[in-house]
């Protein structure tokens, strides 16, 4: 599934990468998978399990059938409160900051006004291209004052021959986690 879904790019070469490879739409489907009838894991062991970063695959009942499904999308980030725990804005983050050196990359070796204006052009290009509905990598911040905040300056101690980038976004999370608040009223 994993691999699909990388293949599954866009004209800009861009992964759905915005769906982490867990739950309802991953199952997975070994010939003869079963769960171990001994072993039942209850909320309180989930969580347990969820703090330490290690990932399940899970019997889960659904309005259209059982499937075996990988129950979270936790990376091994230690920091609780950043978005890089989640598998899919560490895989963005990622994609992001390589594809970005690898448009440096590309403009490196013209004159130093040209690197920068053909860098910055096909920066945003790429960039505005993960904020689509089709591939919603980023997010809107109210800190960056939108879904990125890009800057290509010369480098301050080598202004003749290098650049500084710098690249501000907020990678898409993932939904992990429901609370159900209901009135009953008579």
């Amino acid at each position: 599934e994993y691999l699909k879904r990388q293949a599954n790019t866009n004209s800009f070469g861009i992964p759905a990468i915005h769906r982490p490879v867990a739950g309802f739409d991953y199952p997975i489907s070994f010939t003869g998978i079963q769960q171990n009838p001994d072993v039942y894991l209850d909320d309180p062991e989930l969580k347990k399990l969820a703090d330490v970063m290690i990932n399940v695959v899970k019997r889960e009942r659904f309005p259209n059938g059982i499937r075996f499904i990988l129950n979270d999308c936790l990376t091994a980030y230690g920091d609780n409160r950043s978005v890089l725990k989640l598998a899919n804005a560490s895989e963005i983050s990622m994609l992001i900051d390589n594809r970005l050196i690898e448009i440096c990359k590309r403009h490196l070796q013209k004159h130093i006004e040209g690197t920068i204006e053909d860098t910055l052009k096909e920066a945003v290009i790429f960039l505005d291209a993960c904020t689509t509905k089709e591939r919603p990598l980023l997010r809107k911040s109210k800190e960056i004052g939108g879904f990125y905040n890009l800057n290509i300056i010369p480098r301050s101690d080598r202004p003749h021959d290098a650049i500084d980038l710098e690249c501000a976004y907020h990678p898409q999370g993932a939904g992990r986690a429901i609370f159900l608040k209901t009135t009953v009223t008579a």
